[in-house]
């Protein structure tokens, strides 16, 4: 299209000119020039603005073009190249929430008679990371716990505890 228009310009103070759109080795008078028929060659519009795959991580980001600046008409030549382009996206970390572990072993507030059963949790399977939420509930986990009854000294006399000898009273 570029050589054309040269091409015209050159030619626009005769009054015959050399050559018509397509073939510049005939003379053509210049009021049967018709423009209007002359092929026209596309050319590549701008790119649209690029977009990710993924919201964060790591991904795929593409852009477009179309072949329409101008559009090939009347057999001219279409658009060379790709009308898409390709590249990394790099984003910021995906936000990972936080799962709770597993449970400690429950251990007994006493080693006889009634006391507080309690195990713990921590929130680290995985640990919250890049603005991921907490677990929900609670760490720590209480109930009730009743074991043996505690054995008592000669003095207590109860029946209904059992009986510790004299040494075991003596160490309290």
């Amino acid at each position: 299209m570029t050589d054309l228009i040269d091409w015209w310009s050159r030619q626009i103070k005769l009054r015959v000119i050399e050559g018509d759109c397509t073939d510049f080795q005939t003379s053509t008078d210049l009021d049967q020039i018709d423009l209007s028929k002359c092929p026209v060659d596309g050319g590549w519009g701008t790119w649209s603005n690029p977009i990710c795959s993924v919201t964060c991580g790591n991904g795929i980001q593409s852009r477009n073009r179309s072949c329409d600046s101008p559009v090939p008409s009347l057999g001219g030549q279409t658009c060379n190249g790709s009308n898409v382009d390709t590249s990394d996206c790099i984003l910021r970390d995906c936000p990972v929430d936080g799962g709770w572990g597993s449970w400690s072993n429950p251990i007994c507030s006493v080693t006889c008679g009634n006391g507080i059963l309690s195990r713990n949790r921590s929130c680290d399977s995985p640990v919250p990371s890049a603005g991921g939420q907490t677990c929900n509930g609670s760490s720590v986990d209480t109930s009730d716990c009743s074991l043996i009854d505690c054995p008592v000294c000669l003095a207590t006399k109860r029946a209904d505890l059992p009986v510790r000898t004299d040494a075991e009273c003596t160490a309290e």
